[in-house]
């Protein structure tokens, strides 16, 4: 397991990632990367998969941005 700090806008944010492993019977895993951070506005748990460390820390960086704009922007307020 390692992690990453990024910074995404003008927040700091920690990507964790680990690789493969072996499953409950002992038999190797495909080397599939699993990266996972915080939002730190909502507080939600983003977790994205791939074959390459690069390819899951930028799905992550994406996916928290893409929820650090959504929590900042106000929701439309619903029309009476």
């Amino acid at each position: 397991m390692a992690s990453y700090d990024a910074k995404i806008g003008e927040h700091v944010v920690t990507i964790t990632y680990v690789m493969g492993g072996t499953n409950q019977i002992g038999v190797k895993k495909p080397s599939k990367v699993k990266a996972w951070a915080l939002c730190p506005i909502s507080g939600k748990r983003i977790e994205e998969a791939s074959n390459s460390v690069g390819e899951a820390t930028r799905a992550v960086e994406a996916s928290v941005a893409k929820s650090i704009e959504e929590a900042e922007t106000p929701a439309e307020p619903a029309q009476v």
